[in-house]
């Protein structure tokens, strides 16, 4: 597969087309964007999960507080107490325990190449995912969305280490993983982060939007008309396009 973080950039680049498109996306049309990206099946199933799950439905149920408060102090103790908490802590009651032995063994499976193993290691690590996620949880994201970007990184994780057949620690490999996705997830919604994975995945989406505009209209598409596609500003768009022409100078 592409690498994680133009995949990861990508994913919340089409999450925002999604959420602010006038009409539904068709399951085709996301794909689309990760077309050049060699998914699986699985990871296909996984993407249009994500991205035609509704997030926002726990806020906006939510009443607003009269009294100004610190979220970060307030927000962590509401959080256990929430519906959406709550469902996902019936839902790792209801998955299947394993023991360490167990796991282990699953970890030494999913290295030698043994695909079933995911299944068993993705139900062990659903509990952990979600406690992670309230340790990191400080009221400014969704806490759904936190879990699922950690759910993500779990899985693209566990198709690269699928096989590798390395001497790894694969218990160290996904917490990083996760702890990592998460982190940067909280970061670019807070505008705390906008690094070099975050510029690689919106020039992903241009290179995709252009590729699927030039198919659709037989023409090459102006600024005007990949900006409206992408839901970039038109000076988001000439930034990246600069960019994009500055790598593709240094690449000849």
């Amino acid at each position: 597969m592409t690498d994680r973080n133009i995949f990861m950039e990508t994913l919340h680049e089409v999450a925002e087309i999604v959420r602010t498109s006038a009409e539904a996306m068709s399951r085709d049309e996301i794909l689309f964007y990760f077309k050049d990206m060699d998914l699986t099946k699985e990871q296909e199933n996984m993407v249009i999960e994500y991205l035609l799950t509704p997030h926002d439905e726990e806020a906006a149920e939510e009443p607003e507080e009269p009294q100004a408060v610190e979220p970060s102090k307030a927000e962590p103790q509401e959080l256990t107490d929430s519906r959406v908490f709550q469902m996902y802590m019936e839902d790792i009651e209801r998955l299947p325990s394993y023991t360490e032995d167990e796991i282990r063994m699953s970890y030494i499976n999913l290295l030698s190449g043994k695909e079933d193993a995911i299944d068993k290691i993705t139900a062990f690590w659903y509990g952990r995912i979600v406690e992670m996620a309230k340790n990191m949880f400080n009221g400014a994201v969704n806490f759904e969305d936190v879990v699922q970007e950690g759910n993500v990184a779990l899985f693209v994780k566990l198709k690269e280490l699928l096989g590798t057949k390395q001497a790894v620690d694969v218990e160290e490999e996904l917490s990083d993983s996760i702890s990592s996705a998460m982190k940067s997830y909280i970061s670019e919604i807070t505008g705390e982060e906008d690094g070099e994975e975050t510029i690689a995945g919106k020039a992903n989406l241009v290179n995709e939007a252009v590729k699927y505009l030039e198919e659709h209209n037989g023409t090459t598409p102006d600024k005007n008309e990949i900006a409206e596609f992408t839901h970039l500003t038109m000076e988001e768009l000439s930034d990246i396009m600069d960019i994009m022409k500055k790598a593709e100078k240094k690449g000849k």
